[in-house]
């Protein structure tokens, strides 16, 4: 019984100082998860607290010698006691993330 009772306050104390991948977040009634437009989410959330463009991604295509080049760009939204993260790789989202 200590044992399980220890367990589940060690997790919660583990689970308050760690982000929650893909924590959707809901605005003016759309979910906003992912696949969804960085022109959608900040047309339905409004102005993110932050705004930038944090790596880029590379894609080579061998046979056509195609070269894409990708930006990541982090959205950052205050909300309650914490910030959401949303991630976009070019302009579809591809993280959410809640961090208290």
């Amino acid at each position: 019984m200590k044992t399980t009772i220890f367990t589940l306050t060690f997790l919660t104390i583990l689970s308050l100082n760690t982000p929650l991948s893909f924590a959707d977040k809901r605005c003016s009634g759309d979910l906003i998860s992912p696949g969804k437009l960085m022109y959608v989410t900040e047309e339905k959330c409004g102005e993110p607290l932050s705004k930038e463009r944090v790596g880029e991604v590379r894609y080579i295509e061998k046979k056509g010698k195609i070269e894409k080049l990708i930006y990541l760009t982090e959205l950052i939204y205050k909300e309650g006691g914490g910030y959401h993260v949303l991630t976009f790789e070019g302009s579809r989202l591809i993280k959410s993330e809640f961090i208290r």
